[in-house]
């Protein structure tokens, strides 16, 4: 049950983020959805949950960006396997929490996949572009990862998915 809600949820949240438009002023950004989806599963779940997560929405991400299969999924998964690591010292449940890390994962995956684009010389973008892309992605995310926490949560509890803290 719980592998079939997770790829429910980010083949949902795939088809919304790719049917949203981006956004000019943010740097052609669009709306993370896919990350709120591996934040809220490293939050909750156990590694090779999210590990999975992390592969399987980055996946889907560089399909409907077309960035080269594995970028993102690379970004993703390591993101998601520090917040992991890290989960033991954060308040879980607190939206600044959700707002910081998406914030700054979204601006971190952005950056590094800015990086091995210009390295595979894929992409050639002006320095002041790039800021105004790494600032629009990082709000994005701010933006989007409570909401995205906050639908997680209450689609696992309503399923009884939540694990026991102990």
């Amino acid at each position: 049950m719980r592998l079939l809600v997770m790829m429910f949820s980010i083949l949902s949240a795939a088809v919304i983020q790719a049917m949203t438009p981006a956004f000019r002023l943010a740097g052609e950004s669009t709306l993370p959805l896919l990350l709120g989806i591996v934040v809220y599963y490293a939050l909750h779940e156990e590694g090779r949950w999210v590990l999975l997560a992390g592969l399987t929405a980055g996946i889907f991400q560089d399909s409907i960006s077309l960035m080269p299969l594995g970028y993102t999924a690379f970004c993703f998964s390591a993101g998601a396997l520090v917040i992991r690591s890290f989960r033991d010292v954060m308040v879980i449940d607190a939206i600044t929490t959700h707002m910081l890390l998406n914030g700054l994962l979204n601006g971190l995956t952005t950056l590094v996949l800015y990086l091995l684009l210009l390295n595979d010389g894929t992409v050639q973008v002006s320095f002041t572009w790039l800021l105004l892309k790494l600032a629009g992605a990082g709000i994005l995310g701010m933006m989007a990862g409570p909401l995205m926490y906050r639908v997680m949560l209450a689609m696992n509890e309503t399923l009884g998915l939540l694990q026991e803290e102990a």
